[in-house]
């Protein structure tokens, strides 16, 4: 199970930096660290991630960050799926686009 989040979470952060078009140095800037500390972050094995960061991530990104404690299974069934286009949170502007909230 750890191995499975650490991995999902590294691989989650690369792939919507990477269909973001950022340089792991422009991530790093915008949640103020370094070129490295994004590519510790982009490792399946570091399994070192903070909350605080991983939220800095999603404001960087512009999409919602979701802790949630879930059954192994429901881990295993989104695990099943580790695509890059599986792993994007297209940002709040592009899943709504300007004006198109309802509300």
């Amino acid at each position: 199970m750890d191995a499975s989040i650490e991995e999902g979470v590294a691989w989650q952060i690369k792939a919507n930096r990477q269909k973001r078009e950022m340089s792991q140095e422009e991530l790093g800037r915008l949640i103020g660290t370094t070129q490295s500390g994004i590519s510790r972050a982009e490792d399946p094995e570091y399994g070192k991630h903070s909350l605080e960061t991983l939220v800095k991530m999603a404001h960087a990104f512009d999409c919602a960050l979701s802790v949630r404690f879930i059954p192994y299974s429901k881990l295993a069934e989104e695990s099943q799926d580790l695509s890059p286009a599986a792993l994007y949170a297209p940002s709040f502007e592009e899943e709504f686009g300007q004006g198109n909230v309802d509300g």
